[in-house]
């Protein structure tokens, strides 16, 4: 008899900070939802993207938690939209978005991780970057 994969994950957040959350199960064949969250940063511009590592790209002193590899280049260029959606747009008036990964159904793609973050648009702070979301780790089964 198959065996039934359960996927928790649980992380603690504490109110009035900047999450990016994951809302489904990251199985291939689906679509995942995830949460963007930036209380503070209402009405104001994200970009998202996902990389396939996250050494880290340095911005001043500051930190994006991704690799600059060419996953990051497609999301962050919004070439591929069909597969991740909603990676830019506008913060709602409470600081939240939501976007996804509609992840195609080929079983080779089982175990391999993701990783997501978002940044806030904002041209009165250093290189126009406001602020960084954590990254988020999605590792497909």
């Amino acid at each position: 008899m198959p065996q039934d994969r359960t996927y928790t994950k649980s992380h603690k957040v504490t109110p009035g900070t900047v999450n990016l959350s994951m809302m489904a199960l990251p199985r291939t064949g689906t679509t995942i939802a995830l949460a963007l969250d930036a209380p503070g940063d209402g009405n104001k511009p994200y970009i998202m993207a996902s990389s396939l590592g996250n050494s880290g790209i340095k911005i001043g002193n500051r930190t994006i938690p991704l690799s600059p590899d060419n996953l990051m280049l497609l999301t962050v260029q919004n070439l591929v939209p069909a597969v991740f959606q909603n990676y830019q747009g506008i913060l709602s008036p409470s600081g939240k978005a939501s976007s996804a990964i509609a992840v195609p159904g080929i079983s080779a793609l089982a175990g391999l991780t993701l990783y997501s973050a978002f940044i806030v648009i904002d041209f009165s702070k250093p290189n126009g970057i406001g602020t960084i979301s954590n990254g988020l780790a999605i590792t497909l089964y």
